[in-house]
């Protein structure tokens, strides 16, 4: 890790805007683990990082002292949310009047403008179905541009849901940061699609995948096996009163073939309600015969990352669940909802040489889930002894990584490295073929989702608007 250069060329420590998902009314333990490991990596590299959030007091009480200030929230209706874009661009070309007096998009940029540089930390944000949060990003940097400061993306998901007009706003605005990692291949290979020939995008891990992570621990020997599972109430094709029965049953049978304590750990839910995760939860456990499911409250992001350390194995719907385990040498056993969780869920696995590992949702309705389930398990050995070989290689390139994107907010030149997951790991019998009996359905739904964003865009529009697209950019 280069601790050469602690300062910029100024001879200053820098500030560094962070914008990562935190702060929201709801506590998203995923979302909160990428702000603190951002939050630490660029520590560790001499820079000052200012954490954009939703909520000021709800950050620095989960992060303790830090420098923090507001994000700026963008509307839900597609439309609306263009607009709010095109007048901050208004703004900074000099219209005064294109913001009104008390709109919280002055102080965004006067935040902006007040740092050095910018990180656009990770997530799956880039997503036309989660709009609101792709434009936030796109002001971000646009906003960075126009005022000169240098920017970085690090750890996202891009697309797989874009809009045609999202598409093209995306390829214009992100050609002008100095670089961008993306978390998984299926992000990669659209990146190259829209910045051809680009030396300034790269892959690499989600940003949380080396936080809080020491050596690999096998577990305790002689007690019950520990399993520690997560849920979202999004079940995708099956409705969640089918899907609650059914998983209530898989883990019943797996804790009865296993002897296994499940812990129903909750990952995002509003703190003090009993809603999101917690909700499904206490539903399944409800659902549940036999008295090996025990579903705890909300934790931190630090609690839930520790509390897979030394697990036997992760079962999960969720997207983080699944890198802590793979990171801390923890077999994974990830139901994917949808395509878009395949395409994350699948794609963290694969840095590990898990890919093919995930099996649809839809598989618990047929039995494939139980069979896949008992395969991994009699294999869980194997995953584990090849999670292990590759745990230090992948880490020291994720630290790597992150040593690339702070020297390139520097404005020095960076030739990464090429990102190298580890060797492929074939999937049981059992697990290949409950994957592929579904991949067909999620395609067909992702586009009949991807058609209804489009059609949802162009409701949006007021008779006879056309929120023009920026012309096409090329990332150098």
């Amino acid at each position: 890790m280069p601790q050469e250069h602690p300062t910029d060329r100024r001879g200053h420590m820098m500030r560094v805007a962070v914008l990562a998902d935190i702060g929201q009314p709801v506590y998203h333990v995923g979302d909160e683990a990428i702000g603190h490991a951002a939050r630490e990596q660029l520590r560790a590299r001499g820079v000052r990082p200012v954490m954009l959030t939703r909520d000021v007091r709800h950050t620095r009480a989960y992060f303790g002292p830090t420098d923090a200030a507001a994000t700026l929230a963008f509307a839900h209706t597609p439309a609306e949310r263009e607009r709010q874009l095109e007048a901050i661009e208004r703004y900074l070309d000099g219209d005064e009047h294109a913001l009104g007096a008390d709109d919280a998009a002055r102080g965004f940029v006067a935040t902006i403008r007040s740092v050095d540089t910018v990180v656009v930390a990770g997530g799956g944000n880039l997503n036309s179905q989660y709009g609101w949060l792709m434009y936030e990003r796109l002001a971000a940097v646009a906003v960075a541009r126009r005022l000169g400061k240098p920017v970085v993306v690090t750890g996202q998901t891009l697309g797989p849901q874009m809009t045609a007009h999202d598409r093209e706003q995306v390829t214009c605005t992100l050609a002008s940061c100095a670089l961008i990692s993306l978390r998984e291949r299926h992000s990669v290979a659209l990146g190259r699609e829209l910045w051809p020939g680009s030396t300034r995008l790269v892959a690499g891990m989600d940003d949380a995948a080396g936080w809080r992570v020491g050596k690999p621990l096998r577990p305790a020997a002689g007690c019950p096996a520990r399993v520690v599972a997560t849920f979202a109430p999004g079940t995708g094709a099956l409705p969640p009163a089918k899907a609650i029965p059914l998983l209530a049953g898989l883990l019943d049978e797996f804790a009865a073939r296993t002897d296994a304590d499940i812990a129903l750990l909750p990952h995002m839910a509003h703190p003090g309600r009993a809603d999101g995760d917690l909700a499904f939860h206490a539903a399944l456990a409800e659902a549940s015969g036999s008295g090996r499911l025990r579903a705890y409250p909300l934790p931190t992001a630090a609690e839930a990352a520790d509390a897979v350390t030394g697990a036997d194995l992760v079962i999960t719907t969720r997207y983080h669940p699944a890198v802590f385990a793979a990171t801390r040498g923890v077999p994974v056993f990830a139901l994917a909802a949808d395509h878009y969780a395949d395409v994350r869920i699948d794609g963290a696995l694969g840095h590990h040489g898990l890919a093919g590992w995930a099996v649809a949702l839809d598989a618990l309705a047929t039995g494939e889930a139980s069979d896949a389930l008992s395969a991994l398990w009699d294999d869980r050995d194997r995953v584990r002894d090849h999670l292990a070989t590759h745990h230090d290689r992948l880490l020291g390139d994720h630290g790597r990584r992150w040593d690339d994107l702070v020297l390139a907010l520097r404005g020095e030149q960076v030739g990464p490295q090429p990102w190298c997951p580890a060797p492929d790991l074939a999937p049981p019998d059992a697990v290949a073929s409950a994957r592929a009996a579904h991949l067909a359905d999620q395609r067909a739904r992702f586009e009949a989702l991807q058609a209804w964003l489009e059609h949802e865009r162009e409701a949006s529009l007021a008779p006879g608007e056309s929120v023009q697209g920026k012309p096409r950019a090329r990332l150098g």
